[in-house]
């Protein structure tokens, strides 16, 4: 693409999402912000950066009245924590950041992040609970974790208010890990906790960490999901049986790939958001690089009305002798999460948001 017409693309980018509130109206009451699987710095390999990574980014993750992400791995400032790898675990991988990144995900505009996923556990308990006290510290409310093992469930919600209204954010795993976090196998004690949330609950958003992961692993499948032998959950079934018992809004996330949109009984469900900003450890070989900041417009009766895709991407900089430097993230001027979630959606998806090439989505005209 030409310089000119990149930039062209970037502007209407830019402008679609400047305008997405105007152009819904009066039916939008609260605007929404996602991003998908994050990881800002790893003790483990030395690797943790010397400034906000978000940097590029964050005048986009801080738009909407309330800004959502999955942060895959754990804060934690004990040099003597136990890694849950050890030699003999070929491909294990564990995640330990120093506590003061919390700080980052809070300038870069993040009030809810989810911490029920496959890394919450990398170091113990006690990292977990660090992870949690970090974020909460740091005025980013942590979702998905409870405070001890089969504690009350409600323990993975957390409330705001916004413009008077009242929005829950609830966090599940594909699986319990010990029993402090939710699976979503468990449907009936999650449809029974929806249930109870919109009762004093305006909105009620879900996250969940499910899914295969990988290149290979776009598109939705009709039954379970399985990775390097574990059983990762039926997506299709999960995420329209919260909608069936009141959910508002589906975010999610684990497969480090984008995946496509789906909208059911008028509610909108992202099936992945891909890699957002991954410092270090991760693969950001294409189409791994590509993530996605997802605006959703909701309306009175938490119902999909207006939303926009803004596309990012991850790259390694070079130096001046043409060797790798340090990661970047930062908005795809080739806005190619736009069309590739296009795609994965009318692969997917008979009842599916229209997506405009700027990255604006609308609800299905049919």
């Amino acid at each position: 693409m030409k310089a000119r017409s990149m930039s062209s693309a970037i502007f209407a980018i830019a402008l679609a999402s400047s305008m997405i509130s105007a152009a819904a109206g009066a039916s939008t009451v609260l605007t929404i912000r996602a991003v998908g699987d994050t990881m800002l710095g790893n003790l483990g390999n030395n690797k943790v950066p010397a400034t906000n990574f978000l940097q590029n980014v964050m005048h986009e993750t801080r738009r909407a009245d309330l800004n959502f992400v999955n942060y895959e791995g754990t804060l934690c400032d004990d040099d003597e924590a136990k890694s849950r790898c050890n030699a003999s675990k070929a491909g294990c991988y564990t995640f330990r950041g120093p506590t003061r990144l919390a700080r980052d995900l809070k300038e870069a505009g993040f009030q809810v992040a989810n911490i029920a996923n496959n890394h919450i556990f990398d170091y113990g308990s006690a990292c977990a609970d660090s992870t949690r006290k970090a974020l909460e510290d740091h005025g980013v409310a942590a979702i998905g974790l409870r405070t001890r093992r089969n504690s009350p469930a409600a323990e993975v919600m957390r409330s705001f208010e916004v413009r008077g209204k009242r929005i829950a954010f609830l966090g599940f795993n594909y699986r319990a890990e010990g029993t402090r976090l939710i699976a979503i196998s468990d449907l009936p004690t999650i449809t029974a906790l929806i249930t109870a949330t919109k009762k004093d609950h305006d909105y009620v958003v879900i996250s969940a960490h499910a899914g295969s992961e990988g290149a290979g692993a776009n598109r939705v499948p009709h039954d379970m999901e399985v990775f390097m032998g574990q059983p990762r959950g039926n997506m299709r079934v999960f995420t329209k049986a919260v909608i069936d018992a009141g959910a508002d809004l589906v975010i999610a996330h684990g497969p480090h790939v984008l995946r496509g949109l789906e909208v059911y009984k008028k509610k909108l469900i992202i099936h992945s958001l891909g890699n957002f900003a991954n410092y270090t450890m991760f693969s950001i070989a294409s189409p791994s690089n590509l993530g996605a900041i997802i605006e959703v417009g909701l309306d009175e009766d938490g119902n999909f009305v207006d939303g926009q895709i803004v596309p990012t991407h991850q790259f390694y900089e070079r130096t001046a002798g043409g060797r790798r430097g340090p990661m970047r993230v930062e908005i795809d001027q080739r806005s190619r999460a736009i069309a590739e979630i296009r795609r994965l959606s009318e692969l997917d998806f008979q009842s599916r948001p229209d997506i405009s090439r700027d990255g604006r989505i609308t609800p299905p005209a049919r």
